[in-house]
C-alpha cells in the first residue's frame, strides 16, 4: 500500500492536501469570491473543475415542439428535423387533391368521373 502524506493542510477547516495548487484552490472556497461565471445561466463558482462540470450539463437549447434539451446548437438543429416529415418531389408533385365532393355525403375524390349520380 501507498502512504499517502497530506501535509498542506487549511488553517480554516479540516482540509488537507499534498499538492500546493489543491490547497489555493480549496482556500477559494472560504471566499465568497465566484469569478467562474456560466454564460448560459446565473451559475458561478471558484473551482474550475466545478465550472468544467457544470458546463457539460448546463443545457440551454430546448426544442419548441418537445422536451429535448442539448448544450449545442448543431444537435438541436439536427433533432429539429426529426420533427420534420420530407416529402419527396414525386409525391409532392403528384398529391391528389380531392377537389371533386359529393353533394349527397362526405365523399370527395380527385377525379370527376369518379362522382356518380
Amino acid at each position: 500500500t501507498h502512504i499517502i502524506f497530506n501535509n498542506l493542510k487549511c488553517a480554516q477547516c479540516d482540509f488537507a492536501t499534498k499538492y500546493k495548487s489543491s490547497l489555493k484552490n480549496h482556500l477559494l472556497t472560504h471566499e465568497n469570491v465566484k469569478d467562474l461565471k456560466c454564460g448560459r445561466c446565473g451559475y458561478a463558482t471558484n473551482c474550475k473543475s466545478s465550472s468544467t462540470k457544470h458546463h457539460n450539463t448546463c443545457k440551454d437549447w430546448k426544442c419548441s415542439e418537445c422536451d429535448y434539451t442539448t448544450n449545442y446548437k448543431c444537435h438541436l438543429k439536427r433533432h429539429h428535423a426529426t420533427h420534420k416529415t420530407v416529402k419527396c418531389d414525386f409525391v409532392t408533385a403528384h398529391k391528389i387533391t380531392k377537389d371533386f365532393k359529393c353533394a349527397h355525403c362526405d365523399y370527395a375524390t380527385g377525379v370527376k368521373q369518379s362522382l356518380r349520380k
